[in-house]
């Protein structure tokens, strides 16, 4: 499509479509089909939202959902094993050396496939899917900047993508992405006060070693600076993460962000299905179909609950009788 109206001359246009699919399709516009790409393309001009208090309160209805409904929802219990046995599967799991197991007809996994076949004790699912596993030379993880500022002035967006002139130092990435605290948001910080994060993509995270955080850090300040969006000496506190952060925080394979990547040779048929060993097990997220992203994780969500009515489960086809929509909903558009 580019060459039909002449723009893959033009060198600029080229670089920001790419850093723009590399935020939506986790790749560049050699690897993504028209379709998806024209799609992740228009997917950043909609309409954003912003959740006061952090993502959250994002969560926390999901929460309330469970719990109306007589369910748990149990953190900190790191899932170490999952056994077939007699129909049902057999979960176990472990943290500060103590075992916990449940035994549940149903299962729905909504990590990574690399992480749940990890944990799976059957080797022919594992050989079943081995070949449709990307690894870290295929995936992307992240560096992550935190920070809180001084309020200078006002923004007209909260989410800026900034395209570098030069690539970020050890990491080699050309763009940034900048998602700032919203004025009216008094838990995030004070009323003088910005709280901003920068995010971007670190290829091939398990062979990719970040060794000077504060240089790639002051490489981002400098480039927000020069954009007019950041004064060095209004920042007050930062914190950077890199791949091994990410992979700490999620369990994910590498600290992989944002999906299975686009691929020209994967069409939309071959991706993983929700139904993960067609008995009572499931899987959704960001490694299964539509793939990457909040509004993919969300699509697959929806489509694993669609296969699960159609195998037979009974499931709740809304949400209105848990209690959960009485609460008044705090999303703010920008």
């Amino acid at each position: 499509m580019l060459r039909q109206y002449g723009l893959d001359q033009d060198p600029r246009f080229v670089a920001f479509v790419n850093e723009q699919l590399l935020i939506t399709a986790q790749n560049y516009l050699e690897e993504v089909n028209i379709l998806f790409g024209a799609t992740a393309l228009c997917y950043t001009l909609f309409t954003n939202y912003y959740v006061p208090g952090g993502l959250q309160q994002m969560v926390q209805p999901i929460v309330d959902y469970i719990e109306a409904r007589g369910g748990q929802v149990l953190l900190r219990q790191p899932v170490t094993r999952i056994q077939p046995q007699d129909g049902q599967y057999l979960v176990t799991t472990e943290y500060r050396k103590k075992q916990r197991q449940f035994l549940t007809p149903y299962l729905v996994s909504a990590i990574p496939i690399n992480n749940t076949l990890a944990l799976w004790q059957d080797e022919r699912l594992k050989t079943r899917y081995q070949k449709r596993l990307m690894q870290s030379e295929a995936l992307n993880s992240a560096f992550q900047l935190g920070f809180v500022m001084r309020r200078h002035r006002a923004y007209d967006s909260l989410h800026h993508q900034v395209h570098l002139s030069a690539p970020l130092p050890q990491i080699g990435s050309h763009s940034i992405f900048l998602s700032l605290s919203h004025p009216d948001d008094p838990d995030r910080c004070g009323p003088d006060e910005v709280v901003g994060s920068v995010s971007t993509h670190v290829p091939d995270p398990a062979h990719r070693q970040v060794t000077d955080k504060e240089a790639i850090a002051e490489a981002i300040f400098a480039a927000l600076a020069q954009a007019g969006l950041v004064r060095r000496e209004d920042i007050t506190y930062w914190h950077a993460s890199t791949p091994g952060s990410w992979q700490k925080w999620t369990a994910r394979a590498w600290g992989f962000v944002g999906g299975y990547p686009q691929y020209m040779r994967i069409k939309p048929w071959h991706m993983l299905d929700a139904r993960l060993d067609h008995r009572g097990a499931y899987i959704c997220g960001d490694s299964t179909y539509p793939g990457q992203g909040i509004p993919g994780a969300c699509l697959s969500g929806i489509i694993a609950y669609e296969k699960m009515v159609l195998d037979g489960l009974r499931l709740p086809t809304t949400l209105t009788d848990s209690g959960v929509h009485k609460r008044k909903s705090s999303l703010i558009k920008t």
